[in-house]
């Protein structure tokens, strides 16, 4: 082997522990200092794309959140579940929202398309496995390496200013005013009786 060859593995080799070096310590400081807002008041969470996140209100159900995101894969509900589970100490239950879409062979661009990427991984990719990483990897390469340098830039940024608060970035409840019920029992009630 030539010496310009083994000053190219070499090099390759020292950036690549040096990435996976990063990208360890990074992880641990972000899932050791994430949190939510008033954990011990958090004892349901709901999850799921925009089924549950115009469904559930969680200013009426009591010591719930909702975490639901228009859009999101399941692949992302599940991450986003690992998260909340291990950073929060008291939750009893997680609702899950599931339909027979969710598993249809069309949805599997919800998860590695760039539109998704972009918008989820920054998010989860501290929690996701190894597995999921090649998944990703696997179906957009391109997609994952312009990210994967994004969401350093956004990890470092954050733990730089020591921003680990996570409650409102992973979905909330939307509310829709759709129902016409209460305004036409109103107008009923304003039309005079023969």
């Amino acid at each position: 082997m030539n010496k310009f060859t083994l000053q190219i593995l070499v090099f390759t080799f020292l950036c690549s522990i040096l990435v996976c070096s990063i990208l360890l310590i990074e992880n641990f400081i972000l899932k050791k200092n994430n949190y939510f807002k008033n954990p011990n008041m958090l004892e349901y969470a709901f999850l799921g794309h925009s089924h549950s996140e115009c469904t559930y209100n969680d200013t009426i159900i009591v010591n719930s959140k909702n975490f639901s995101r228009s859009g999101e894969a399941y692949f992302y509900t599940y991450q986003k579940a690992k998260m909340i589970l291990s950073t929060t100490p008291k939750i009893n239950v997680i609702f899950i929202e599931f339909s027979n879409g969710d598993i249809a062979k069309s949805r599997d661009n919800w998860i590695w398309k760039n539109r998704s990427l972009d918008h989820r991984f920054e998010k989860y990719s501290s929690y996701m496995d190894i597995e999921d990483h090649f998944l990703l990897i696997r179906n957009n390469t391109t997609g994952y390496i312009n990210n994967f340098f994004k969401t350093r830039k956004h990890n470092f940024s954050k733990i730089v200013k020591s921003q680990y608060n996570i409650t409102s970035n992973l979905g909330r409840f939307r509310y829709l005013k759709r129902d016409k019920t209460d305004s036409l029992i109103i107008a009923k009630g304003k039309i005079p009786s023969e």
